[in-house]
């Protein structure tokens, strides 16, 4: 009886992600636009993030540049969304955060902070939206935070700590940092932080558990920081949650923006509202060639289907970084094969790239080049990699890539990450 008692148990737990009536909401803020020490990604990945998780069918609510007032009022409105929906409840912070004392604090934008004791009122106490999502008594929470920058803040302010501390997770909860507890991580050099942007890539695959798809997110950022940063994960999850189960259509729920308000500056914020993507005419051309995970196709791309990457076959240009920059805006913005995406590869990438390159030295145009990579190595200097190096180490940087000056040119080339939907 006990063992009948327990396998009833066991199969009354919501095999979370798998029911298609389940409700899923979610709060997605990004803060980039801080007096001291801005940063030029959070905007971009809640921009990416809302986007994807509507596509994901989360009814997703997106603030970006927000202050204190305003990031309260959404949490508290998040929680009673959650309370009234169950479901799937998912909490996404991109910007600064400090640990003070132990606890961690998400940071708003206008903030006045002058000594510790400030941090408890001019900040929001992470507990406080684990605490609203606990209450609301959801079958699943997910709280995701790409927030573990340097200190903001001055040298004097010691007790302020830069990376965050160790959360456990309360009960059906998935906790994921972008990088240990008490470690720091980088805002990144492309449109997303590196971390954002392989969550951005791998819950989009069909099947995958979120635990699956976080180790394969913390590969990535491993092996794009050469294992400098490594996301940090804490479960209590009772079952499966699957952001794209294998056998559901993808449904699109468009998030909904906050209506505006004023901060304390007197300048209005800005809040992210969804629109409808212009649909160019696009061609994928035909496949001509396959070696290994890559496809190359007659339109002059090379799709890499284990990462969902899309790589123009032929440079294009040789150029300095900076104007590099410039002629990717003007690319983005004229469209080049029917997309507005590309972007410059980060140095994992093209590692990777380089690594295949080698040994298929015909499947890529100018893979004996150096490109560019759009990896900082300093204030005025990036990473370059070459393509199909003969005897390169790879692993070792100083053998396979190197910072170079922004003013050498270099080949670009450019990539893009293939969206959720099958093109």
């Amino acid at each position: 009886r006990i063992f009948i008692a327990l396998l009833l148990i066991l199969f009354s737990i919501p095999q979370s992600g798998q029911a298609a009536n389940t409700r899923r909401i979610a709060l997605v803020i990004g803060n980039g636009s801080y007096r001291a020490k801005p940063l030029a990604n959070p905007v971009h990945d809640a921009d990416d993030m809302a986007a994807a998780l509507g596509r994901l069918g989360f009814k997703t609510t997106r603030l970006v540049d927000v202050d204190r007032r305003r990031m309260l009022e959404a949490i508290h409105s998040f929680g009673d969304r959650l309370r009234k929906a169950g479901g799937v409840g998912l909490f996404y912070y991109a910007g600064h955060a400090v640990q003070v004392n132990g606890r961690n604090y998400l940071l708003p934008i206008g903030l006045d902070i002058r000594s510790s004791s400030d941090v408890e009122f001019e900040a929001v106490d992470l507990s406080r939206i684990l605490g609203k999502m606990n209450d609301a008594g959801t079958d699943v929470n997910i709280l995701i935070l790409d927030a573990c920058r340097d200190n903001p803040f001055s040298a004097e302010l010691r007790s302020i700590r830069g990376g965050l501390a160790q959360v456990s997770a309360p009960r059906g909860t998935f906790i994921a940092f972008a990088t240990a507890p008490g470690m720091t991580a980088a805002d990144g050099s492309g449109r997303n932080g590196v971390f954002t942007g392989a969550i951005l890539k791998h819950i989009r695959t069909p099947g995958l558990t979120i635990e699956q798809a976080m180790n394969k997110v913390r590969l990535d950022t491993a092996i794009a920081t050469d294992k400098k940063q490594i996301p940090w994960t804490s479960s209590s999850m009772m079952g499966s949650f699957f952001f794209l189960p294998a056998t559901e259509p993808v449904h699109t729920i468009p998030s909904q923006p906050e209506p505006p308000s004023h901060p304390a500056d007197g300048k209005p914020e800005v809040i992210a509202a969804t629109t409808k993507p212009d649909k160019p005419k696009r061609s994928s051309g035909k496949a001509i060639a396959r070696k290994d995970s890559y496809i190359r196709y007659s339109n002059g791309t090379v799709v890499d289907t284990d990462m969902g990457l899309a790589w123009t076959q032929k440079p294009v240009g040789i150029m300095s970084w900076l104007k590099a920059q410039r002629r990717i805006r003007q690319i983005n913005q004229q469209g080049l094969m029917g997309y507005h995406n590309w972007r410059l590869p980060n140095k994992g990438e093209l590692l990777r790239l380089a690594r295949f390159a080698r040994k298929h030295r015909a499947f890529f145009s100018g893979d004996d080049w150096w490109h560019w990579s759009a990896t900082r190595g300093g204030p005025l200097t990036a990473w370059r990699v070459k393509l199909g190096a003969v005897g390169a180490a790879f692993d070792d940087f100083d053998e396979s890539a190197k910072k170079t000056d922004f003013e050498e040119p270099y080949a670009i080339r450019l990539v893009r990450s293939l969206p959720i939907e099958n093109e």
